[in-house]
């Protein structure tokens, strides 16, 4: 069970996905210095695999009008998660269709801690800034994994499809220390890595952080 982990990839484990749509989705997190989030989320190759022409088009259909609503899956996880400012840009309106969704949140800790609340796991996200140096720590009590899970299932799961697609980047600065993700770009960018399948299965302690610094 290695996955790409944050506190989203083990619970994408436990949700499968029932919609026939193919698409390749990335995810880019920009980090601003104080903490601020513009989450992007790019859906490309967006098509139905239905072999009947009249079942794909109606799934189409019914994924591109959400799409207009600003009421398709992805819009309604990040509008979940308390986006302040959030839009929907249909960038290719033939098949294959291509979308560009763009949120805006205040800081990347109350992001997170409404994340791991939306998905029923015990944890919390912090945010602290000494200086010019700022660090995000993330701690997930795996064993809520085994807690029951909720009446109704949280639309923030669209967004934990594609975990191995996400990217943070910083606006300004470098990242200077990680645990649980790699370190890219000559610090302006970070991964999140790979764990072993024991650390899921024991239900202990998920620790992530993030520190970046402004030169």
């Amino acid at each position: 069970m290695n996955r790409y982990l944050s506190t989203l990839a083990v619970l994408a484990l436990t949700f499968g996905s029932t919609a026939c749509l193919v698409k390749e989705t990335t995810h880019r997190v920009y980090l601003s210095p104080s903490g601020s989030v513009a989450w992007m989320v790019l859906e490309q190759g967006v098509r139905s695999d239905e072999e009947d022409s009249t079942k794909q088009r109606r799934e189409e259909r019914e994924w591109l009008d959400a799409v207009v609503r600003d009421a398709h899956p992805v819009t309604q996880g990040l509008r979940r998660l308390g986006a302040e400012r959030l839009s929907t840009h249909l960038l290719r309106s033939e098949r294959p269709y291509m979308v560009l969704t763009d949120a805006r949140f205040a800081r990347v800790d109350e992001v997170i801690q409404r994340l791991l609340e939306e998905c029923g796991l015990r944890g919390t996200a912090t945010l602290q800034t000494e200086g010019q140096a700022t660090t995000l720590a993330v701690s997930v009590d795996l064993s809520s994994l085994d807690d029951p899970e909720p009446e109704t299932e949280s639309p923030v799961v669209a967004l934990l499809e594609d975990l191995d697609r996400y990217r943070f980047a910083l606006t300004e600065g470098r990242f200077v220390g990680a645990t649980g993700f790699d370190i890219i770009e000559n610090g302006a960018a970070a991964t999140l890595q790979e764990i072993p399948a024991e650390t899921v299965e024991t239900g202990g302690i998920m620790k992530l952080r993030l520190a970046w610094r402004v030169r």
